[in-house]
């Protein structure tokens, strides 16, 4: 492929449609510190790109369909954004790529990235987790093994700058630019939080959002204080809780956790072996890169 046949060029919230059917990515327009990329071959359009960013990190994802893969297309993209990025004055920059497509993890590593942390998801309903935790929770109720001077914080409620530095310690720049927002925008339409404290200190907080018929964990963690105990059960059923009377009937729940929280994946199993409905058993690597400016 020649150069003149390649073409890689930024746009505006007008393309962002296309952006969106090729990289199936949520984006929406007036997303703050959104960039976006199309790249063409011939006239066709062979891939796209986006990227977010904060004054010192940036996440960015590249989407190449199948015909146009191994031609340079991929690697013209993120030339791009790793260069827009460094023009910004980022330092770090991150994505994430999915089991199913091991060749992104062979794309991310050849253009310098490093396999930074692993998520791993399954899928189940609010209803049958619910039913799953009640019995656990009510267990430890009964035995006088959960505080009672524990703070329950709810979507706006959540004290965030108390929150945010355990966020970002476990989760890095993949969920760093989301939380900026958050902080100074508050929540979006479809997203949900709630947070556990105990005496002013944090305990646990979870993040996700909803769309049609399915809520999805995205980011969750217990300070490192706390995780040997109540408060991995305690928030999990609370969460669950709040969902359940916010989205009834039967709403797929997906939950998500690094390999750091073992919990999540010891629930898949035991909801399994109890004969609960647990699908969709997925894997994703997170990688990040370090950029230098003037380098590639």
């Amino acid at each position: 492929m020649t150069a003149t046949q390649l073409a890689v060029v930024p746009c505006g919230p007008d393309r962002l449609r296309l952006v969106r059917a090729v990289s199936q990515l949520p984006l929406r327009a007036g997303l703050p510190n959104l960039k976006t990329w199309l790249a063409f071959q011939g006239g066709r359009l062979a891939g796209a790109a986006a990227m977010r960013h904060d004054a010192a990190d940036a996440v960015a994802w590249v989407a190449v369909p199948a015909p146009y893969r191994r031609l340079g297309v991929g690697r013209a993209l993120l030339d791009a954004t790793l260069k827009s990025a460094r023009n910004l004055g980022v330092a770090h920059c991150g994505t994430w790529q999915g089991v199913v497509d091991a060749g992104g993890w062979a794309f991310c590593e050849a253009a310098g990235f490093r396999h930074a942390d692993t998520l791993e998801y399954f899928e189940t309903s609010l209803a049958e987790t619910e039913g799953f935790l009640s019995a656990y929770y009510e267990g430890a109720r009964r035995r006088g093994g959960l505080p009672e001077n524990l703070g329950v914080h709810r979507d706006a409620e959540v004290p965030w700058a108390l929150f945010k530095p355990l966020l970002e310690a476990e989760f890095n720049a993949i969920l760093g630019l989301r939380l900026g927002r958050i902080v100074t925008h508050g929540l979006v339409a479809g997203e949900w939080a709630l947070a556990l404290t105990l005496d002013g200190a944090p305990v646990a907080v979870t993040l996700g959002s909803a769309t049609e018929g399915r809520v999805s964990l995205d980011a969750y963690t217990v300070a490192p204080a706390f995780r040997q105990g109540w408060a991995h059960l305690v928030c999990k059923y609370r969460l669950v809780k709040t969902l359940l009377a916010r989205f009834p009937g039967d709403t797929r729940y997906g939950f998500s956790a690094g390999l750091a929280h073992g919990d999540t994946r010891t629930i898949a199993r035991v909801m399994a072996q109890r004969g609960l409905c647990t699908q969709a058993l997925k894997t994703e690597r997170i990688y990040q890169r370090d950029l230098e400016p003037g380098h590639g």
